[in-house]
């Protein structure tokens, strides 16, 4: 099953949040995330997504961030 838009990010866009994540680290200060938002939300893609304020937000931003600590094995350690 594909995934929606919203959820599937583009290479474009996942290269900005990583460059965020490699500048900052998962800690990147709020200013840092908006601005890589609205960059984001700024590119012509999806223009009809961009209404929607939790569209490549902030906090999704954010969220990215700890995907990207999840997938290089910097998080804590799970497995006790």
């Amino acid at each position: 099953m594909a995934r929606s838009r919203k959820q599937a990010w583009l290479r474009d866009e996942l290269i900005l949040a990583l460059d965020l994540y490699v500048r900052e680290g998962k800690g990147a200060n709020v200013v840092a995330r908006r601005q890589v938002s609205d960059l984001l939300r700024a590119i012509p893609i999806e223009n009809e997504l961009t209404s929607d304020a939790g569209f490549r937000g902030e906090k999704a931003v954010a969220y990215k961030l700890y995907n990207f600590v999840h997938r290089s094995g910097a998080g804590p350690d799970w497995n006790g």
